[in-house]
């Protein structure tokens, strides 16, 4: 499944390479460490722990970034909110970061954005000195500009100030370092769900394939939980004392980018509750969001109508046009929060690894950030190990998709079991492209046909 060494010619990780695998897997078989959960997260940690020679076996209950690694903002973005809660240091970590993956990958590019001034909005002296800072943390220094509102926007809008961050796809992003780590030499299954985790010096983990309903045990040295909002799920499962995580629920809305006529991301704040908001111009869509709120579990997958109710009461201030009849799709993620309180605002997303024996929870990470955890995570379970710690550049992402691939490229080279895995998380038109899910559902026939693909998701 998996090949030693850094090359970017695709190898064949398929449907097909999946079931050879598992076929493969012997019963007891042992790693030196099992990374539960396929989104950002997992699939860094285990890029990460791959370039340190480890033996690394990751499982994924649904497909790779199918949890909240697909239902972010897709921002890869230095934390200006950050900056405004006074948290210099996180924003300068996300900053460079941000450079990082800039620089370094092809599925992270700029986005100019606009933060607009209102009633609503902090003062025109606070936002141009944050920016000023926000400029300065990332090297190019400059005073910007606030350029007045001349019928771009509704009344009420006085102006806006421009700054930068960056976008990709985050299931791109989760899809590619999973890639990179199988390059690697490592074992990385979607489809996979965890049922059993008995602890001791060398723990037991047994999972069930979903596809095929086949059971199986493995062991490892150390079990990496990078299972987001069931990552205290997993704890039970093992037995172990819950880390008392909160979760968090964010919305958003797609809706026509035919209602808005800039090219700008754009940066406001509701003038419901103050909450800093995005509109970004995606392909043919404008992504709209997002909310937070305490939910009281992992499974939700749809925003409640009364978030959705907010997200359009904000936004219609801005781009008057858009109703419920205009949302062409949805999304909805869940992030797990340690820490006390009601208000998902205040209760901190600081990233943390708690250990208990050889079992290391992991939570805290963000997009932006992912490589920066994913490193200290990899070199806590390297010392464990007795292993060298990854080097300062990983996780590495080596692995790259050509220009323009087809529907065929990714059923043989990126391992999606059904139809679902490509419209919403390797050609993901669900959230970009929504008029073309049809005729893209239809490329995918032939390979469900061939017994390459599942028509249905699995429930």
């Amino acid at each position: 499944m998996g090949a030693a060494g850094r090359t970017n010619s695709p190898l064949e990780y398929s449907s097909e390479t999946r079931k050879t695998t598992l076929s493969a897997l012997k019963q007891g078989q042992q790693f030196d460490a099992i990374v539960i959960g396929g989104g950002i997260t997992g699939s860094g940690t285990a890029n990460a722990l791959s370039a340190t020679g480890a033996k690394i076996l990751l499982l994924e209950r649904g497909d790779f970034a199918s949890g909240t690694s697909s239902a972010s903002s897709k921002l890869i973005h230095g934390g200006l909110r950050y900056l405004q809660q006074g948290r210099i240091f996180l924003t300068r970590d996300l900053i460079r970061e941000r450079e990082y993956l800039l620089r370094n990958t092809n599925i992270v590019r700029r986005i100019d954005f606009r933060i607009l001034i209102d009633d609503y909005s902090a003062s025109r002296t606070a936002v141009r000195f944050g920016l000023f800072l926000y400029s300065l943390l990332a090297g190019r220094p400059h005073i910007p500009k606030f350029i007045r509102n001349r019928g771009e926007y509704p009344a009420g809008i006085r102006g806006y100030f421009e700054f930068y961050d960056a976008v990709t796809d985050d299931s791109t992003l989760v899809v590619h370092n999973i890639l990179s780590a199988v390059m690697k030499g490592s074992v990385c299954l979607n489809y996979c769900e965890v049922t059993g985790i008995s602890a001791g010096s060398i723990t037991e983990v047994r999972f069930t394939d979903r596809v095929s309903g086949n059971a199986f045990s493995v062991s490892g040295k150390v079990v990496v939980n990078c299972a987001g909002p069931w990552a205290d799920s997993m704890l039970e499962i093992a037995g172990k004392p819950s880390n008392g995580a909160r979760l968090s629920g964010g919305s958003h809305i797609v809706v026509d980018i035919s209602h808005y006529k800039g090219m700008q991301a754009l940066a406001f704040f509701s003038h419901i509750d103050g909450r800093q908001m995005f509109i970004i111009p995606r392909e043919s869509v404008l992504i709209i969001g997002t909310t937070d709120s305490i939910v009281h579990s992992a499974e939700m997958r749809k925003p409640t109508p009364e978030e959705i109710d907010y997200i359009l009461e904000s936004a219609r201030r801005i781009i008057p046009s858009i109703n419920r009849d205009s949302i062409l799709t949805s999304f909805y993620g869940v992030r797990p929060l340690l820490g006390m309180g009601n208000d998902p605002g205040k209760i901190t997303r600081n990233f943390s690894i708690l250990q208990e024996g050889n079992i290391l929870s992991v939570y805290g990470v963000k997009l932006t950030d992912f490589r920066t955890a994913s490193k200290k995570v990899a070199g806590r379970v390297a010392r464990i190990l007795g292993k060298k710690a990854p080097g300062n550049d990983e996780p590495v992402i080596n692995y790259r998709r050509p220009a323009d691939p087809k529907i065929g490229y990714y059923v043989k080279h990126e391992c999606p079991v059904t139809i679902e895995d490509i419209t919403r998380r390797r050609f993901p038109v669900d959230i970009y492209s929504p008029s073309s899910r049809e005729n893209v559902i239809a490329q995918c026939k032939e390979f469900v046909q061939n017994g390459l693909l599942l028509p249905e998701p699995i429930e």
